[in-house]
């Protein structure tokens, strides 16, 4: 109860107790005030008092207002299950395993063969996903021939897990590589071709230059070597590529 309204009680007694002989009664119905008896003289309690007595007590069973929220309260909620998920997502530059980067060093990259030249423009070390090219490099591998069976092979090393691979075309003429086929292993003499459902999985290639094709396998792969086996071509046999690490994929990171 507010300081006011036990004011204003007390006020009133004070004055209705001044003729104890007199009986006063005042009712607010239909808006206006009902006096019953004798509140006549001096001892009487103004319409204004009574209004002030009213308004006290409709004060008092006015609810009580929720505290605001202070606005640099920090909050306390847990972070949900998206929020976890969102911050544990890797980007795909961080899913790549090092033809891109230089991490796979030249001599982890060879090849079935690499198109002649005194200066070796188009050795398998020229197939790093966005190489450009420069001076003696025309910025992807080439093959000596078109023949299928050619093969480009990257050794990571050692046996890591493997997810996918992306690919380009030549970035300095109009060669690329249109479809493909992926071995393999932990021994270079000994790679199992990439299938799904016992059969062999012939993967989606470039249609220019420069654009990025993902291909993901149907399940992540140990492997330590890499190789892959053109099957179709615009001009010449010629691609840059990078592999996709099997850390990033499963329900929260998929690559493409």
């Amino acid at each position: 109860m507010s300081l006011n309204y036990w004011i204003l009680i007390m006020f009133g007694i004070a004055i209705c107790s001044r003729s104890s002989a007199q009986f006063c009664s005042r009712s607010y119905v239909g808006g206006k005030w009902i006096t019953v008896g004798d509140c006549g003289g001096p001892e009487m309690m103004s319409d204004i008092m009574w209004e002030l007595k009213d308004r006290a007590k409709d004060e008092k069973m006015k609810p009580t207002a929720e505290p605001a929220e202070k606005p640099n309260e920090k909050s306390t909620a847990k972070p949900t299950e998206k929020t976890t998920a969102m911050k544990a997502k890797k980007s795909l530059m961080e899913c790549y395993m090092g033809m891109k980067s230089g991490a796979i060093p030249d001599a982890s990259i060879t090849a079935s063969s690499e198109w002649g030249g005194s200066q070796r423009e188009h050795e398998a070390r020229n197939a790093r996903l966005d190489n450009q090219g420069h001076t003696h490099n025309t910025g992807s591998w080439s093959p000596v021939s078109n023949t299928v069976g050619q093969w480009l092979q990257i050794d990571l090393g050692a046996v890591r897990a493997v997810a996918g691979i992306v690919s380009q075309g030549r970035p300095t003429a109009d060669q690329w590589v249109t479809s493909y086929t992926i071995s393999c292993g932990s021994q270079a003499g000994n790679l199992a071709t990439v299938k799904n459902d016992g059969k062999s999985i012939i993967f989606r290639g470039n249609g220019d230059r420069n654009t990025k094709v993902h291909n993901k396998f149907p399940t992540v792969m140990p492997c330590r070597y890499v190789r892959i086996y053109p099957q179709t071509y615009r001009e010449w046999m010629s691609m840059r590529v990078e592999l996709v690490s099997g850390e990033c994929i499963d329900s929260v990171n998929p690559f493409i």
